[in-house]
């Protein structure tokens, strides 16, 4: 049994040292200057193995860094990220040689993910293998791992980095539960990392909408739409409404500084409400208003139901309503710096024709027509899908049929990279 552990620690281990490899290669190709930021990630390991608190520090900062999840699989940030990822499931690895013999108590939910992660490496067995194989054949482990990880979504080796990926990931989380007592403090130093890079997100992403600064250097402007660090405005949306609620374990979990979390977490909720609110993504509006009336029930005291509801109802209606004064009144001040009439890109008054426009077209939405091509994408193939992350490489190789369901009811010309609908897009890949 003492064997077969450290015979899986072994695999584990080769498996990650792979992935800091193969992406480390990937981000000195692109650029030599990442050398630096790398070299300060191995002396930070060293460290992080050899002491406890610097490791805390470490599960801070990557916590922090989140944002940099917010491109394509294929972008350079993203390799950065998962370079991460590698590295600190590798420290875990190291850190605690015992970590794999721990009881797991959701044992549910580690069983699930393990079967998820299995049915994403049978889905492997769908992509054209013989192609796959003489490629590897041809050019070698490390430039197809190298051309894998680069791959567009049209590519069937798009799929086996996205596996890749879901691995990876799977594996970090595996690795932080089973670190026994420490697990607690692990999460909690990632969270508040977390909570912290959301609120420094937002702050930067405020500035660069109000013209006070650019990003034009780290990622591609859309002119008139706050979408802070991340590629897509939507993605930011969903990166604040994922870790909002991570705001109000302060308030749950320490009773004995409420009032002191309570303004801040406001102010916290204020700044990323605003930035959501600017960046013109209507599900984001609507999850964010829904976000405040739930939470509103951690800031009020205790009393009978009837209290507790008027109290929150009272502090959703302020909040709402503040925001929206606030938000408006900061637009306006800006809006005069332009002068009368000024049309001019990243100018306050095209920003303000862009939000009027998403206002009045609050209840349209241009999705349907992808989730309509999406449904006929996987007809037929309810049961198991097409395969992980095969959305984009099915719909070209149907698309090139003119015979088939999904060509004669194709309702957008362009070709989606995804389906627009995290459940969809569950049977697609998995039926």
């Amino acid at each position: 049994m003492f064997q077969f552990h450290r015979l899986i620690q072994l695999t584990l281990g080769l498996y990650l040292l792979l992935n800091v490899y193969i992406n480390s290669s990937i981000l000195l190709t692109s650029n030599r200057n990442f050398l630096f930021p790398l070299f300060c990630i191995l002396l930070f390991s060293l460290v992080a193995v050899r002491k406890k608190h610097f490791f805390f520090f470490l599960l801070f900062v990557f916590g922090t860094t989140f944002f940099l999840f917010g491109f394509r699989s294929y972008d350079v940030q993203s390799r950065f990220f998962e370079l991460e990822v590698a590295v600190l499931s590798f420290i875990l690895l190291v850190k605690d040689r015992n970590a794999l013999k721990y009881h797991l108590e959701n044992k549910v939910v580690a069983l699930l993910l393990l079967l998820y992660c299995c049915l994403a490496l049978c889905s492997l067995l769908l992509l054209p293998l013989q192609d796959i194989f003489a490629k590897i054949r041809l050019w070698g482990i490390h430039d197809f791992a190298f051309f894998a990880l680069n791959a567009t979504p049209e590519l069937p080796e798009y799929s086996i980095a996205a596996v890749n990926r879901l691995l990876l990931f799977s594996l970090t989380a595996g690795l932080l539960a089973y670190s026994g007592t420490c697990a607690e403090k692990y999460f909690h130093y990632i969270f508040k990392g977390a909570v912290s890079g959301m609120v420094i997100a937002a702050i930067i992403g405020l500035l660069e909408y109000f013209n006070v600064l650019s990003l034009s250097w780290y990622v591609p402007g859309s002119l008139n739409k706050l979408h802070s660090l991340f590629l897509n405005r939507g993605w930011y949306a969903e990166y604040v409404l994922t870790l909002a609620p991570l705001l109000f374990l302060g308030v749950c979990h320490r009773s004995e500084r409420r009032r002191l979390y309570v303004p801040i977490i406001f102010v916290a909720l204020f700044i990323v409400g605003t930035s959501i609110l600017f960046t013109g993504a209507r599900s984001g509006w609507g999850l964010f208003t829904v976000l405040l009336a739930g939470s509103s029930f951690v800031f009020v005291g205790q009393g009978s139901l009837r209290q507790k509801m008027f109290k929150s109802l009272l502090f959703f209606f302020m909040a709402v309503v503040l925001l929206f004064i606030v938000s408006f009144s900061i637009f306006k001040i800006t809006q005069m710096q332009d002068g009368p009439g000024v049309r001019l890109p990243k100018s306050m008054s095209a920003k303000q024709v862009f939000l009027e426009k998403r206002l009045n077209n609050l209840f349209r939405t241009g999705r349907i027509k992808n989730w309509q091509d999406t449904v006929h994408l996987i007809d037929g193939r309810f049961l198991f899908g097409r395969g992980y992350e095969s959305f984009s490489r099915q719909a070209h190789i149907l698309a090139g049929i003119p015979t088939s369901g999904y060509k004669r009811s194709q309702q957008h010309q362009k070709i989606r990279d995804t389906a627009h609908n995290f459940y969809l897009q569950l049977v697609v890949g998995n039926g």
